[in-house]
């Protein structure tokens, strides 16, 4: 069988036979093909030979015969467990005793097998070649396991991020150096004890080992943030910590990995940017009650003051056309074109004062939204249909304010971009909160594309809600029509008032 084609020694297991009696080395063949082995061998009877076919023929499986004339199998044995430990080795001899056989069992060999007993032979070699491919695969494992380890202990000892690994009990198993800097924790005490040791977290000690089992018993991802009381200094710090269970090769969840990053300045950060946010709305709602204010003296100076002097002077023309226009036509003539400049004049100051402030919000907001849509109807042609609940609406003066204007604002974006037909604003109370709805059938839009950087309509109305303490919702979609949905709750403007 030793001339079997190339892809035959590819696919067959390649046995080395150290053996000088070349009949027992066509029995011990003839046992194997005879089970259904298929093999390619190599006989040798020297030392010499030997060696170089261990690195020449590179055999899955070595026979070794126990007594030569110029070599033996223990010595073979020996050679092999310092070469290619990996290849297992059995001893197929004559009678060589108990003693000595487990002596060589010790050795390293797999098995011994007598020549007046091959029968035995195949089993042992298919069992030799078993238990060689599972220590092979075993040892293959375990090295991939020490490499792994080696990478994943050269990244976390590196990582300015805190690695911290626990077992199944919730034991830290491993701390990297970010973990003792950042808790102040060194890794002689943190290792081998509980989660919940030498504990300073805003999260309980017990929670937080909760959240550890939940992980493991899961495999889900958790994800959470810690505030830490630094002894240092006794401050806080925060960090953003994510925890994963952590597998063995079989698949079997043996542990979890957390992973911790200090998001202190961000935490920070984002505390400043909300109270700047904060302050930048309190600025902002208090110039708008401003303007409101001058807006409301102005609007009331001229229905007042320049209303008063508009309607004398028009008594005053009315008079001399009475006086003198039926003797002088001239002067009729005169007055009948200043009256109809006077006229004009009162008009444009009622619009301009209804448009700083309408008079009708005294009356309450539902004739305010009543006027607001009669007037935009009058003005751009689009018909404007109010919804309102029977009787009248109890709001704070301010409120009323507010959703006069975030509807003013709604139906101004309208006209100007919807493209509408129709638009129709509801008004009413639900769940302790003022509920307005403005609906167009427009052209609509994409909410969650990039607005325009001069494009206010929006933010303004969103700025206004948000100063009440309330929510605002835009629904829209190209060619569906646009729903602005504002939800302002009642309390706003008893906290106002406090």
């Amino acid at each position: 069988m030793s001339n079997d084609s190339d892809k035959a020694r590819v696919q067959s297991v390649r046995i080395l036979l150290l053996e000088d009696i070349v009949s027992d080395a066509e029995l011990i063949e003839a046992a194997l093909a005879e089970a259904g082995v298929d093999f390619v061998s190599l006989r040798v009877e020297t030392g010499e030979a030997f060696s170089r076919a261990l690195d020449d023929f590179r055999p899955d499986i070595i026979l070794s015969d126990f007594s030569l004339p110029s070599f033996d199998g223990r010595t073979a044995l020996t050679m092999v467990q310092q070469r290619c430990p990996a290849t297992p080795m059995v001893m197929v001899t004559g009678a060589i005793g108990d003693e000595r056989a487990v002596e060589l069992l010790k050795a390293g060999a797999r098995d011994y097998v007598l020549k007046n007993h091959l029968v035995r032979l195949p089993s042992a070699v298919r069992r030799a070649l078993a238990e060689a491919e599972e220590t092979r695969q075993r040892q293959a494992a375990q090295q991939a396991l020490r490499e792994s380890e080696e990478k994943f202990r050269s990244l976390a000892e590196n990582l300015p991020d805190m690695v911290v690994r626990y077992d199944l009990d919730c034991r830290r198993t491993y701390v990297n150096p970010a973990f003792e800097w950042e808790l102040e924790i060194p890794a002689g005490e943190a290792l081998e004890v509980a989660a919940g040791t030498h504990w300073r977290g805003s999260i309980s000690a017990p929670d937080y080992r909760a959240r550890l089992r939940e992980v493991m018993a899961t495999g889900i991802p958790a994800d959470l943030t810690l505030s830490w009381l630094r002894s240092a200094d006794g401050g806080m710090v925060d960090h953003a910590i994510r925890i994963v269970a952590e597998r063995g090769p079989d698949g079997r969840i043996k542990g979890a990995l957390a992973i911790g990053r200090n998001i202190t300045a961000l935490v920070e950060a984002r505390h400043q940017l909300e109270e700047s946010r904060t302050q930048l709305r309190a600025l902002a709602a208090r110039r708008e009650a401003a303007r409101e204010e001058e807006r409301r003296r102005i609007a009331r100076e001229l229905h007042d003051e320049l209303g008063q002097q508009l309607s004398a002077l028009r008594f005053g023309v009315s008079l001399i056309d009475y006086q003198f226009g039926d003797q002088q036509p001239r002067i009729r003539g005169a007055t009948a074109k200043l009256l109809d400049m006077v006229d004009k004049t009162i008009q444009v100051t009622r619009d301009v004062s209804s448009s700083l402030r309408p008079g009708v919000l005294d009356m309450g907001i539902v004739p305010a939204l009543e006027w607001l849509a009669e007037e935009f109807s009058r003005h751009t042609g689009i018909r404007c249909e109010l919804k309102v609940p029977q009787g009248e609406i109890q709001i704070d003066e301010d409120l009323a304010i507010a959703v006069f204007r975030i509807a003013q604002e709604s139906l101004t974006n309208a006209a100007r971009h919807a493209k509408a037909g129709n638009i129709q604003i509801t008004f009413e109370c639900d769940a302790g909160s003022y509920v307005l709805e403005v609906k167009d059938d427009g052209v609509g839009f994409d909410v969650s594309a990039p607005r325009k950087k001069t494009s206010f309509g929006l933010v303004g109305i969103r700025e206004r809600v948000l100063a009440t303490g309330g929510e605002v919702v835009v629904s829209s979609a190209p060619g569906c029509g646009t729903v602005v949905g504002v939800r302002i709750p009642m309390a706003a403007g008893k906290k106002d008032e406090s």
